[in-house]
């Protein structure tokens, strides 16, 4: 009883907290069943004008999905896709990837064996190709989407493979040359869930359950799938279990959330060292107050890690989250409060655009199927950031390239691009002169942010490639 009263008490202190923010947060959709689809569970995707994200369920097939775009301020939202079973793939569970004009993705099911499928279209909607079949013996039943190094696309399947316990593989972005790069054995991993993470010529990912402790792993491999290697073991509750979230890179630092785990059993976020020493939990979550089953990765403007989350009692009406923490662990703060007819248990990464966060809702809002929407945050983002001291970037806008210039030799210790999602795309060491020459060749047309890390620090300065 006292437990429930203090939640209460907490959950009036959120709201109220809340409130001032009210203004800051827009629905922008509510998804409805046969008109855009249900359950948006992947992330929000842009090209600057629109915003794309895939629905699991609805649509004109058998509640097998769509594919919805939305302006970002809220207009003239349509379904660009409906998946059909046998056809095309259905189910998609996964966020879309933009390169090159088009939209890539993953069914998690349907395709011509039923195990999923792999497929592109134009940002229009048109043009819609099957790229690949998943068969079984080459992967099955993906719950995540592809990420490009500008040659390949790399993914993971969840089931599949030799052992049956998921695959990493990579193919071609017209469908050709599937290559298996790994093929889980249970010891080493089982049922990777989320994207990878690129960062130089290395893929970092998760896997949920597996491993050596049996409950998920943290891995590395490299891009031609030598190199295979658990770099930390979940098992005993205290150290964490679950880790479904896709990692996200600052510096050589990796960050995460443990599903469930830690003192609360609530789950956690932690930090491990690329190369898999430094294990730390540098946040735990508290079910009443700052909220469990925490199942998104992050988003980094080069002071704070923003993420979304739910919260899990029954009686209290918050029933999503949006949040932001340094990386350190310290500073934790709860921006905004969701409501039923705002949206329900966002379960992907925030995507950062000017001054806004966007992001899906997987349930709620007034048909029950999810929502779209976004919140004006404050504090200084990558959009509002003053200009770094001690280095510039030109030409921006850029085509084929971009010039980082130090004012000093050497004073850019490393540099990475990373996409809208937050993802990143090239990542190098610096080589000690005052300019560093950075390749756009293989980035498709959109807003990017360059986070170089200097003696002073991490600095982060937005550029757009045309």
């Amino acid at each position: 009883m006292v437990r429930s009263i203090l939640a209460r008490a907490t959950f009036g202190l959120l709201v109220f907290a809340a409130a001032p923010a009210q203004a800051q947060f827009t629905k922008l959709l509510d998804l409805d069943t046969p008109t855009s689809g249900r359950l948006p569970l992947g992330a929000l995707v842009s090209d600057g004008t629109w915003l794309y994200c895939t629905a699991t369920g609805g649509g004109a097939n058998n509640d097998c999905g769509t594919i919805v775009r939305v302006k970002l301020d809220g207009s003239e939202s349509t379904i660009l896709h409906n998946f059909d079973f046998g056809q095309d793939g259905c189910h998609p569970m996964s966020r879309l990837f933009i390169q090159d004009d088009h939209l890539y993705g993953t069914a998690k099911e349907g395709g011509a064996q039923g195990s999923g499928t792999i497929f592109r279209m134009h940002l229009d909607g048109t043009g819609f190709q099957k790229l690949f079949d998943h068969t079984g013996a080459n992967g099955q039943n993906a719950l995540a989407g592809v990420i490009s190094d500008g040659t390949w696309l790399y993914g993971t399947t969840s089931y599949g493979g030799q052992y049956t316990f998921g695959t990493i593989y990579r193919i071609m972005p017209d469908g050709s040359g599937q290559q298996l790069l790994h093929e889980f054995n249970g010891t080493d991993g089982n049922q990777p869930h989320n994207e990878l993470l690129l960062v130089g010529d290395t893929l970092y990912g998760t896997t949920s359950v597996g491993g050596p402790l049996s409950w998920g792993t943290i891995f590395k491999v490299n891009k031609d799938g030598t190199g295979y290697t658990v770099l930390h073991g979940f098992g005993d509750l205290p150290d964490g279990r679950f880790p479904e979230t896709a990692l996200y890179a600052i510096g050589d630092q990796l960050y995460g959330i443990a599903n469930i785990g830690g003192i609360n059993l609530s789950g956690f976020i932690y930090r491990i060292g690329m190369d898999g020493t430094g294990f730390t939990k540098i946040f735990e979550f508290t079910p009443a107050t700052t909220g469990s089953d925490i199942r998104c990765s992050f988003i980094y403007d080069g002071t704070w890690l923003y993420a979304s989350g739910t919260i899990s009692d029954p009686q209290s009406p918050v029933t999503g989250t949006l949040f932001r923490v340094k990386p350190d662990g310290t500073d934790f703060t709860m921006l905004y409060g969701m409501t039923e007819l705002e949206g329900r248990s966002p379960r992907d990464q925030v995507l950062m655009l000017g001054d806004y966060l966007y992001s899906a809702a997987s349930m709620g809002g007034i048909h029950g199927a999810g929502t779209i929407f976004r919140f004006h945050y404050s504090g200084v983002g990558i959009a509002e950031q003053a200009a770094p001291v001690g280095w510039s970037l030109y030409p921006n806008p850029a085509h084929s390239a971009i010039t980082l210039h130090g004012d000093e030799p050497g004073m850019l210790r490393s540099w990475e691009v990373r996409d809208g999602q937050g993802r990143t795309v090239l990542a190098r060491s610096s080589s000690g002169t005052t300019d560093e020459q950075v390749d756009l060749s293989g980035l498709a047309g959109g807003v990017y942010a360059v986070v170089v890390n200097q003696a002073g620090g991490v600095t982060t300065q937005r550029f757009v490639k045309y």
